[in-house]
């Protein structure tokens, strides 16, 4: 799971040019100034990153509020997928 959340930390970076290794993982994404358009980016980088798709259903706010809930989610993606 540590390896997910460094991933998603990149990608978090990578949207928001914070360029850090410290960020809480346990913080809300709109603490680093996450919008709309920046958890639809976050949405496409996780599903091409790790070839998964995310139900429309899972696509709500509480499942994206922190890198810690969206390594959760990819998690259980990709064992669903292994499986």
């Amino acid at each position: 799971m540590q390896a997910i959340c460094n991933n998603i930390r990149d990608m978090v970076n990578q949207i928001t040019d914070l360029h850090t290794d410290e960020l809480d993982f346990t913080a809300s994404l709109m603490d680093f100034g996450f919008n709309s358009k920046s958890y639809i980016k976050l949405v496409v980088m996780l599903e091409d990153s790790y070839d998964i798709e995310f139900d429309d259903e899972e696509l709500i706010y509480s499942n994206f509020i922190s890198i810690a809930k969206i390594a959760e989610l990819v998690d259980t993606h990709l064992k669903e997928r292994d499986n």
